[in-house]
């Protein structure tokens, strides 16, 4: 990989970049997209099947979720409580029937460890109601290859998809202003992302062993590169940094192409 580093970016540590880097021009903007607008009624993308609450028992409203068929639907907010991997969300004892996530407009937050360890999860619906996602959200969820991110989000936690192993393609809203660390660190089969003008830091080891990275561009907003952001993204050849940044962290490149 060719770099040329600018001089007004401070370089900790071994980035193992060399050559040159290509500036993003200043009117250059990266503009990611979002789901259309969910309505009141979720529906189902694959089946169009229209759920609302009268869908549910009243002991399924109280405690805000449901599972039936291999759907596991959040209903409500009093289903995102903050879990933990100690303390893992009710429907994990039931993790191997999970195939799909419907989340209901009107929820506002994906909890800490919420999704964890879905290994067959496969399909996700996150409506434009939801503003954050958690600590490690959907840390583990081996089988599911793209999760579109509605533009309402501005927060995504640490660890939020890493080890997503299938993940191939995901964008980022606009509204983030911040990648967390590790966020999706070890998506083996994560090709490119699209980050949009607006975010400011990319975490430590955001994207780290991403093997099959290629493509990234680096908006103009980013001030902060992480201490090992893109180490081990052995298939990027290529990566353009705007004048923005002032502070690249260590390793922050190393064992790059």
């Amino acid at each position: 990989m060719q770099f040329q580093i600018p001089d007004v970016i401070a370089v900790n540590g071994d980035c193992s970049v060399s050559d040159i880097i290509e500036y993003i021009p200043d009117n250059e903007t990266n503009a990611a997209f979002g789901t259309d607008a969910v309505t009141d009624a979720v529906t189902d993308a694959k089946d169009d099947e229209v759920i609302d609450n009268s869908s549910f028992t009243s002991d399924e409203i109280a405690q805000g979720w449901s599972l039936k068929n291999g759907t596991l639907t959040i209903i409500n907010d009093s289903a995102m409580k903050d879990y933990s991997v100690d303390n893992k969300a009710p429907w994990y004892k039931n993790l191997s029937d999970i195939e799909k996530i419907i989340i209901k407009n009107g929820v506002t937050r994906i909890s800490d460890y919420a999704f964890f360890e879905l290994h067959f999860l496969t399909q996700i619906t996150i409506p434009d109601s939801v503003t954050s996602i958690g600590d490690d959200a959907f840390s583990t969820c081996l089988s599911i290859t793209q999760i579109t991110i509605p533009d309402s989000v501005t927060s995504i936690g640490e660890g939020a998809f890493s080890d997503c192993d299938s993940l191939t393609q995901i964008t980022i809203p606009n509204g983030v202003t911040s990648i967390g660390n590790y966020a999706f660190s070890d998506c083996y089969d994560l090709t490119q992302i699209t980050i949009p003008n607006g975010v400011t830091s990319i975490g430590d080891s955001a994207f780290s062993y991403c093997y099959d990275l290629n493509q990234i561009t680096i908006p103009n907003s980013v001030t902060r590169i992480g201490d090992m952001a893109f180490i081990f993204c052995e298939k990027l050849t290529q990566i353009t940094i705007p004048n923005s940044v002032t502070s690249i962290g260590e390793y922050a490149f190393s064992n790059c192409s």
